[in-house]
């Protein structure tokens, strides 16, 4: 009886198959990750933004606790919440990092850059992101600054990212001085010399302007660190975007296209 229990008891028992899930996880939507899987709806105050506005790719998690917004424009945004709520950057760049510590010298709330992800601590309904003009003025000079500095090598660029470094005060500086110029909607960029007009307002062809000045104490403190090394100087770099036929028409088509967005300001539904 004992062999005949252990024979027993040695028979494999079948393992029931476990119920199908009737509502599996879907795949995330075009844009999102697994973490905020949910593309959201835009609700525009203009359906003539809806081009601009929908390069901001805006995602949810499934209990919609957060949002998730991925600029893809070149502009940049300002971000507001109906409550008290927390930006967090989820994807940066150089050129970000470098913008933000211009912008916060001027303004103190979150701004959403070109190239950048962040994650908002308030659900969908709550959050709007609002085009602004001077912000994406000074984008485009500092990023067109930031290349002339890459261009010459990793060490000359990450130099830029330390807030001693006078080359980044010095791109800080113009894009300030940019800044200055664009006014509140965009309206000191006129005209069809618009990229002209920029180049100006960095101070190139002026006798005195605190971009050149900055900039030329950067080139002073790179000939001392790298002697034997080229670097972005004004003379030879800054000063010839006035005749630089590429930069010019980016410049231009830029500031058109940012004259025409006007007051773009996106909501969100789920």
């Amino acid at each position: 009886m004992a062999g005949a229990a252990c024979e027993h008891d040695s028979t494999p028992v079948p393992v029931p198959t476990p119920p199908i899930d009737p509502s599996p996880r879907r795949a995330p939507d075009s844009g999102c990750d697994d973490q905020a899987p949910l593309r959201l709806q835009l609700s525009p105050d203009s359906t003539a933004d809806i081009p601009y506005l929908d390069q901001i790719v805006a995602c949810t998690d499934r209990k919609e606790q957060f949002t998730l917004l991925t600029n893809n424009s070149d502009a940049a945004w300002t971000i507001t919440t109906t409550a008290a709520g927390s930006v967090t950057i989820v994807d940066d760049t150089l050129k970000a990092k470098i913008f933000r510590g211009a912008v916060a010298e001027v303004y103190a709330f979150a701004v959403l850059a070109p190239g950048t992800k962040v994650s908002v601590n308030t659900p969908p309904s709550g959050v709007t992101w609002t085009f602004h003009p001077r912000f994406s003025v000074m984008w485009l000079a500092q990023e067109q600054l930031a290349d002339k500095i890459a261009s010459y090598g990793e060490e000359q660029l990450t130099d830029m990212l330390s807030g001693r470094s006078a080359r980044r005060r010095a791109v800080v500086t113009c894009g300030l001085q940019a800044y200055g110029i664009a006014k509140d909607e965009g309206s000191g960029f006129t005209g069809s010399q618009r990229a002209q007009q920029l180049v100006s307002a960095l101070g190139v062809g002026a006798a005195v302007s605190e971009c050149a000045s900055s900039w030329k104490l950067a080139d002073q403190e790179a000939l001392q660190r790298w002697p034997r090394a080229r670097t972005a100087t004004w003379s030879d770099d800054v000063m010839r975007l006035a005749d630089d036929a590429r930069f010019l028409k980016l410049a231009d088509d830029r500031l058109t296209l940012l004259s025409r967005i006007g007051k773009a300001v996106g909501h969100l539904r789920g």
